[in-house]
């Protein structure tokens, strides 16, 4: 089985997951997932009691090119295509230009539906709200 085909299988089965009306995958992230042009950003992840903050170094990356999605399996999504092509051949070149790719899996309270973010000098920085949560109740158990 060939990455293309495990990347289907697993877009088909997330799918089924978080159901038909929730986007699993862009076709621009498919594409560069198995192509094999995809470079891994450093990231920190905090928590607070009322977040998570996600912050992403991604030099190029520019606010019309910064993709975000939340996938409902608590997965957030993070893909930033990038244009290799510019003026001038390089004389020297630490690492080949490729497109940004990171999945982040948060616990279960996070609220991906209001997700925000800010791109500011090469760092993304992504907020994700925790759910409210109710308080347990102890429940009696009597002998019958």
């Amino acid at each position: 089985m060939g990455i293309a085909e495990i990347v289907e299988w697993t877009k088909d089965k997330l799918a089924e997951l978080a159901g038909d009306d929730v986007p699993v995958t862009r076709s621009d992230t498919l594409d560069a997932l198995t192509t094999g042009t995809v470079a891994v950003p450093s990231l920190d992840l905090f928590e607070s009691e009322k977040d998570y903050r996600v912050t992403v170094d991604a030099p190029g990356a520019t606010v019309s090119n910064t993709h975000l999605t939340w996938n409902e399996v608590d997965t957030l999504v993070v893909h930033i295509p990038r244009d290799t092509a510019s003026s001038g051949a390089p004389l020297f070149r630490e690492y080949p230009e490729s497109a940004w790719y990171r999945e982040i899996v948060l616990p279960a309270d996070a609220n991906g539906a209001k997700t925000s973010a800010e791109l500011k000098r090469g760092v993304l920085t992504i907020r994700v709200p925790k759910r409210r949560t109710l308080v347990g109740k102890s429940i009696p158990v009597y002998a019958a």
